[in-house]
């Protein structure tokens, strides 16, 4: 039998077993991979819910997943969810997507952490790298897979990952960890916790660090990083009814950077390009209760990231195709003016700056002969690509039992985004949005269950639009919901899509260029190729319709999601320095299904699997890079005492842009209590089945298997 039917399979004898399993369902509750009785899913509906009555496929990573995973970070996860993609895409910057399209623009998918969102307002990225926060203080991540801008707006186009991070409460004593590998792997964490009267503190300082991809054999291929972070959690229990918590982070990441092919025309690098990027943000969230049926809860929160992409360069002379003072004729005012003679057609105006440089009353001729025959030195200097995103986020929430059937929360959200670029936007670009939210849950009567959900917001940058989500579930049999989903979901365009107007400027030329802007013919060293979006862009939008079904019995949990899903209006562009071009003329439907089989076969051993079958069709080719076709994982776990822990993961995708991508994982925990503290010792090992590069040609690995080894020790 084929090995991605196998789960097949499993579903459908689980499924034939709903009924009769009922009551050991209702008795026994739901388990994770340790035994333990699973709590309610917050996300979808922005309500507590048991899984089975939920309006959306959602899937749980809590700690025992993530230990059982041997995961170094947090984006290495997403490879449990089915229909998730998540790998190192462009060098050693993590792409993680649901339903991917598009294998290095992914700006489709809401990701948050303690309610706070991480897609950055210039670019829309979620920079995985920079998140200011340590896999072990993740206490469990929700992921609705689905669209859901119906309750977190715009962005959750394709779906939420929202990740809770560890309460100070459940965490105490001091944690040391140490982690080596090969790949260059070097990590270092400590966590420090404590609690005294009403209040409880909890702070993680982090250190991660590898070699990244080897890329092909002829070429040189930097991209290891460095990232550093502090994050921490304060809470004060101001009365019985009433909660203030204060969370704050800041990192800084170093990521070397390949060479880039349209900088090599033009220029040779005396300096590794390499990337510079800092966050800082800082939260405060208050929660009231008014009673055991309302609640009020408000959250302000400010972020702050800036990135730096430098490299030291020496520009080519378009004569003779060497380092010289000529290559100044780039950065001139004729250069500029032949661009826009030629309709900013950069092949064109190449073509038409060779002819000039032979006709001697041409004034790129002049300004070419001036520059040559002055005595300069070559025309070198920093290339410098600088973006800084701000965010400031009000939102206020109300959730409220109406009565015995019906539930309602509500909110209010004022966001003001701010991006500032001289690279990409040629200064600044803001934007204000205003919106405002509700989902109402009605029990008619069993076995029924209605959500009606829906997001009204306004941008200055956007104008209006309103999100709708209307779901149906029928609850058959104690611990079992089949649930029907209608939705519709926007993505907001990004500043840099409706005020992008790039400009590359070279710091830190030779004086003489510097102090005399007459030998350029404009005041600043600006590169003659300048982009400017053209405007009129519409919000890329979503259709989606879900049948599914999620069933718990004994020790077995199962999700299915049947989906059809219609995007248009997508937003085509590279959206690089050198090509600003974009337009609304892409579209990409999504058909298939999904399932997710979690068993716990004793209370030491846990199997989990998930498996995807999609069918995408799409207008350009671009759009399926990153979509397997099928896509599989396998999880294994099993103690085998209380303090020994072995497990194993699987993950297989058809293809990552026609490369075959299979991946084996073995894992081993062993914990040692010494007196007050324990020792524990973990190592892990990967290997590639599939001997390819990952989704592109440069993502080679050096070595098909990776192993690393750590040591935490543990004083209460």
């Amino acid at each position: 039998m084929h090995r991605g039917k196998v789960l097949f399979c499993c579903a459908l004898v689980a499924m034939g077993g709903v009924v009769s399993a009922g009551e050991s369902a209702a008795s026994g509750g739901s388990v994770s991979a340790s035994g333990n009785t699973v709590p309610k899913v917050l996300t979808p509906a922005r309500l507590r819910q048991p899984r089975e009555e939920v309006p959306a496929s959602v899937t749980v990573i809590d700690r025992d997943l993530i230990r059982a995973s041997g995961a170094r970070e947090i984006w290495e996860l997403f490879r449990l969810v089915p229909g998730m993609s998540a790998e190192k895409v462009q060098g050693n910057i993590p792409t993680v997507a649901y339903h991917a399209t598009q294998a290095r623009s992914t700006r489709r998918m809401q990701v948050l952490v303690d309610g706070r969102t991480q897609q950055r307002p210039g670019l829309a990225r979620v920079m995985w790298n920079d998140m200011p926060l340590s896999i072990e203080d993740v206490e469990r991540i929700e992921i609705t897979r689905g669209p859901n801008s119906a309750l977190y707006g715009a962005n959750a186009m394709t779906g939420v990952i929202n990740i809770i991070t560890r309460h100070p409460r459940d965490v105490t004593g001091v944690e040391m960890e140490r982690r080596r590998g090969n790949n260059g792997v070097r990590d270092a964490r400590g966590t420090v916790a404590a609690q005294s009267g009403p209040g409880a503190l909890r702070m993680t300082v982090e250190r991660r660090g590898d070699d990244g991809y080897e890329g092909p054999e002829d070429m040189d291929y930097p991209d290891a990083k460095k990232v550093e972070s502090l994050n921490l959690r304060y809470s004060h229990d101001l009365s019985p009814r009433d909660e203030l918590e204060f969370f704050a982070g800041v990192s800084r990441t170093s990521i070397e950077v390949p060479p880039s092919d349209s900088i090599e025309a033009f220029a040779t690098q005396t300096r590794e390009q390499q990337t510079l990027s800092d966050e800082q943000f800082a939260q405060f969230k208050w929660q009231r209760l008014f009673s055991p049926a309302h609640s009020l809860s408000v959250q302000l929160y400010g972020q702050r990231a800036n990135a730096e992409r430098s490299m030291g360069l020496c520009i080519r002379d378009p004569a003779s195709g060497e380092p010289g003072p000529g290559g100044g004729v780039f950065f001139s005012g004729e250069m500029r003016d032949l661009y826009e003679e030629n309709d900013r057609d950069l092949q064109a105006t190449m073509q038409a700056l060779q002819q000039a440089l032979q006709d001697d009353d041409s004034p790129l001729y002049e300004r070419h002969d001036e520059l040559t025959g002055s005595g300069l030195d070559p025309f070198c200097g920093d290339f410098l690509v600088d973006v800084v995103e701000e965010r400031l986020d009000l939102e206020i929430q109300d959730t409220v039992h109406l009565s015995e059937y019906a539930r309602l929360v509500t909110g209010l959200n004022l966001r003001h985004d701010r991006a500032e670029s001289l690279a990409y936007a040629s200064g600044a670009a803001s934007n204000t949005s205003r919106r405002a939210f509700a989902n109402l849950e009605l029990s008619p009567g069993e076995p029924l269950r209605v959500n009606l959900g829906g997001y009204w917001e306004h941008h200055d940058t956007n104008d209006s639009f309103f999100s709708p989500r209307a779901a149906v579930t029928m609850i058959p049999a104690p611990g079992h919901g089949v649930r029907m989903v209608w939705s519709e979901a926007v993505r907001a365009l990004d500043l840099v899509e409706t005020d992008g107007d790039t400009t590359i400027r070279l710091q830190n030329i030779p004086d003489d260029f510097a102090s005399d802007p007459d030998l350029l013919g404009q005041p600043h060293p600006d590169f003659f190729i300048t982009q400017t979006i053209s405007g009129g862009l519409k919000p890329e939008r979503i259709k989606s319709r879900e049948l599914g079904y999620f069933g718990r019995f004994g020790g077995l949990e199962l999700d299915l999601r049947f989906y059809h899903e219609s995007l248009r209006d997508l937003v085509v562009s590279r959206m690089s320095l050198f090509d600003l071009e974009a337009h609304n003329d892409s579209w990409v439907h999504h058909q298939g299904w999904e399932g997710e089989l979690g068993w716990h076969l004793s209370p030491r051993h846990y199997v989990r699997g998930t498996l995807m079958r999609n069918r995408l069709e799409n207008r350009r080719n671009a759009e399926g890079r990153f979509a397997p076709e099928e896509s599989n994982s396998l999880l294994w776990r099993y103690e085998v005492t209380r303090s020994l822990q072995l497990s194993g993961t699987w993950h297989r995708a058809t293809d990552y842009n026609e490369f075959r991508y299979e991946r084996l994982g073995a894992h081993l925990s062993w914990r040692y209590p010494l007196g007050g503290t324990e020792l524990v010792l973990r190592g892990a090992i990967e290997h590639d089945r599939a001997d390819e590069p990952v989704v592109f040609e440069e993502n080679v690995r050096g070595e098909r298997n990776r192993f690393w080894l750590s040591a935490s020790l543990g004083l209460w």
